[in-house]
């Protein structure tokens, strides 16, 4: 069969929802550069037999030439243009994305916070909502006037997620199929609750039967509700109603039941939740499942923290225990000292990290004395810029002076690029990386050796920096390295936020690969918007619930 042919029959899939079966091992890209896999061909297949789907293969395995073949096959059956919605670091690798595989494509980047207006200005008014004590006034900003700079002309509208808000009024009236990688970035409340409503509200505004697919390898940081939004914007919610209820009622009450009366909600009936979401709403392919990889072993080191942090480290703690102590009394108390709280907790994650800069020194050292490169992870800038000062100094085995590069929040994609281009070409020795800047978009397998100097809040962040080095493309055993720092006789906050990430480690397995759920640290799990560090305040004494509610188990 040829590529046309191939295509012709994908075409099918988007003009209507046939069972054709589009012959495995022949489907390529425009390039034959790198044709797809038979498991990225049933992905593809996937989506448009299913038009709203999650393809939830793990990390590393290869989604996104599985998305590059689901916007050209929507784009050649007339559904243009593709709306591509990415987090803001990975723009330009989905460009040469794009342009590798499918150069025929125009590709727009969409770039800005918001929709670009010709005339007119910005003015503001007062609008009130809601009665009795939920009643508030809102300064709302509106445009008297002016009218929208048209969006670009392409096949394919490339976004970053933070800015899809922005832009969403104009994006749902043009585009007629929606991607968005790295789905799990539109879970929750808060900030982020904007960019999520907005791809709920373009996909919603989507033709019937088009394509609707979000992608991630944990799409589950912490609890079930981190889906409800992916599911949404998939509009497959519906495919949970039952017992006369409608799909949010069922999925809410069965997934993700009250759990007290200040709205905590807690984790249930995991199996099934897996079940209904294997039948034709997700498909996940794990790394072991469809690639011949060498093996990722996870090795834990603890260390002392210098002496004169960890004294401080230990008055740190003294306060928090102290404050916790004093918030003591009423719910409505502790609430409104929390954000006190979890801004004392983030010192003492602060102080550890601070404290460990020696001996991960140290550490690293060690690996590239045998001539290894070195991914290191950490969540604090000064402590990123303290690594890159020291091994900066150092020398490699054959006299040269170690190159470290850096990614981090704020730096433009090229610059990031430069980075990683440095490190995966051999120039660069260590790449010093923020959790989450880092932790997605980019590919290192040029090295094999993972540091993760300041655990993140989750175990989802450090799986997406783990798999920067294993996956597709790597040839040899990746080990990453757990760095926990510690004080004899103490638990430091290090042990406790590994706690935490081992028990939802547990539930993101249970939800998305049916393993039975085991874990000494269920109690920790919440859908919080601050789920992690609520859990950890929680390990020190702090809980709002044991004053009127029931305290999650």
């Amino acid at each position: 069969m040829s590529n046309q042919q191939a295509i012709d029959d994908l075409k099918k899939f988007i003009s209507k929802k046939s069972e054709v079966q589009i012959p495995v091992g022949d489907i390529t890209l425009e390039s034959t550069a790198l044709p797809l896999s038979d498991y990225q061909i049933e992905g593809v297949q996937f989506a448009l037999q299913n038009r709203g789907v999650l393809i939830g293969d793990e990390m590393g395995v290869g989604k996104t030439p599985q998305g590059v073949a689901i916007a050209l096959s929507a784009v050649r059956a007339g559904s243009s243009p593709v709306l591509v919605v990415v987090p803001p670091s990975m723009r330009l690798q989905w460009t040469r994305e794009f342009a590798r595989f499918a150069p025929t494509l125009k590709v727009a980047t969409i770039e800005g916070r918001e929709s670009e207006w010709i005339g007119g200005s910005w003015k503001y008014r007062n609008v009130t909502t809601g009665v009795g004590a939920r009643k508030k006034t809102e300064r709302v900003r509106y445009r008297d006037g002016g009218v929208m700079k048209p969006l670009p002309v392409a096949d394919v509208l490339l976004i970053g997620d933070m800015s899809v808000h922005g832009y969403s009024t104009q994006l749902k009236e043009v585009v007629k199929a929606i991607i968005i990688d790295e789905c799990h970035r539109i879970k929750g409340k808060g900030k982020r609750s904007k960019r999520a409503q907005a791809c709920i509200d373009i996909a919603r505004h989507l033709p019937a039967q088009s394509i609707r697919v979000a992608m991630s390898g944990t799409p589950l940081i912490n609890h079930p509700m981190d889906l409800l939004n992916i599911i949404q914007v998939i509009d497959r919610l519906d495919d949970f109603a039952d017992n006369g209820m409608t799909g949010l009622e069922y999925y809410l009450g069965k997934f993700a039941p009250r759990l007290d009366r200040f709205g905590t909600r807690g984790a249930a009936h995991l199996d099934e939740l897996h079940q209904r979401l294997k039948d034709g709403i997700m498909i996940r392919r794990k790394r072991e499942e469809v690639l011949t990889l060498p093996n990722k072993g996870r090795i834990t080191h603890h260390v002392e923290l210098q002496p004169k942090i960890a004294k401080a480290y230990l008055e740190a703690e003294s306060n928090l225990f102290a404050f916790i102590e004093l918030a003591k009394g009423t719910p409505s108390a502790e609430r409104a000292m929390k954000a006190e709280a979890i801004s004392l907790l983030n010192t003492l994650r602060e102080l550890v990290a601070h404290g460990k800069v020696p001996a991960v020194v140290e550490y690293v050292q060690s690996l590239l004395e045998e001539n290894e490169q070195v991914f290191i992870t950490c969540t604090h800038r000064a402590v990123a810029e303290a690594y890159v000062n020291h091994l900066s100094k150092y020398s490699m085995p054959n006299g040269e002076p170690c190159r470290v590069v850096r990614v981090e929040g704020g730096m433009t994609d090229s610059a990031k690029m430069a980075s990683v281009d440095a490190f995966q070409s051999g120039e660069a020795n260590v790449l010093v990386g923020n959790v989450i800047a880092a932790g997605v978009g980019i590919t290192l397998t040029r090295g094999r050796h993972h540091v993760s100097s300041s655990l993140p809040w989750t175990s989802a962040d450090l799986l997406q920096c783990e798999d920067r080095l294993a996956r597709r493309g790597q040839e040899r055993e990746v080990v990453s390295h757990i760095i926990i720092g510690c004080i004899e006789g103490k638990m430091t906050v290090d042990e406790r936020l590994f706690a935490l990430i081992d028990a939802k480690c547990g539930v993101l397995n249970a939800v998305l690969d049916g393993a039975e759920f085991k874990s000494d640290n269920s109690n920790l799990i919440n859908d919080d918007m601050t789920s992690s560090a609520t859990a950890v305040l929680e390990s020190y004494g702090w809980s709002i619930r044991e004053h009127g509610g029931s305290k999650s188990n």
